[in-house]
């Protein structure tokens, strides 16, 4: 019975080899090919990504929100103790990154010193640029608000 059994061991084991070796030069392929580099978040975050003009002009819209909304909350800092509660309870539940949660609080704990509030949340850099496109600050300009700040510009280009 041993003997039986070795030969249909063998047989598959050169089977099992054959098989890796074919996948072998296939692997090899795919690895080569410049369109698939495996790359971690971190080596991706590093890369600068192309922004579109669509990109553009939607940062630019939300920006002009940001300043109409620092604006209004420079004037009423009574709505920041709102504010903080509600990035408290999406922090909690998970909605919120760690990250994002401390650009918020340390933007609003700024509110007593309108130059550097006013930098911190109006800032050009890409980290602020996807903090305002999730922003904190929802529910603090009205509609009609909204309306008069995009009065003035250009249709976003689909």
């Amino acid at each position: 019975m041993d003997q039986q059994q070795k030969p249909q061991d063998r047989q598959e084991q050169q089977q099992s080899k054959t098989s890796a070796q074919s996948t072998i030069p296939q692997r090899r392929q795919l690895l080569s090919t410049p369109a698939w580099q495996p790359k971690s978040r971190r080596q991706q975050r590093g890369q600068k990504a192309k922004s579109s003009a669509k990109e553009r002009q939607l940062d630019q819209q939300i920006w002009l929100l940001h300043q109409a909304m620092v604006e209004k909350l420079l004037a009423a800092p009574q709505q920041a103790t709102r504010i903080q509660q509600q990035l408290d309870e999406r922090y909690q539940q998970g909605l919120l990154r760690h990250g994002e949660y401390l650009f918020w609080s340390t933007a609003l704990l700024q509110l007593d010193q309108p130059e550097l509030f006013r930098q911190s949340l109006l800032g050009d850099d890409a980290q602020s640029r996807k903090y305002r496109r999730r922003t904190a600050l929802s529910a603090l300009l009205t509609e009609a608000e909204r309306q008069a700040i995009f009065s003035g510009l250009p249709p976003v280009a689909e």
